[in-house]
């Protein structure tokens, strides 16, 4: 019985938290393409000034 209520437990916490993992992995994402597409838009400016 008790590996049974040790197994439900796990199962709760991990689908408590998967939401919370989702939300912090695509804001991770999400910040690391912004980043990522502001630094080339800046590229992209600053050439065109110089030209």
């Amino acid at each position: 019985m008790l590996l049974v209520t040790l197994i439900a437990l796990a199962l709760a916490c991990v689908i408590l938290l998967v939401p919370h993992a989702v939300k912090i992995l695509s804001g991770l994402v999400a910040g690391g393409l912004g980043l990522y597409g502001y630094r080339l838009l800046r590229r992209n400016q600053s050439r065109r000034k110089k030209s």
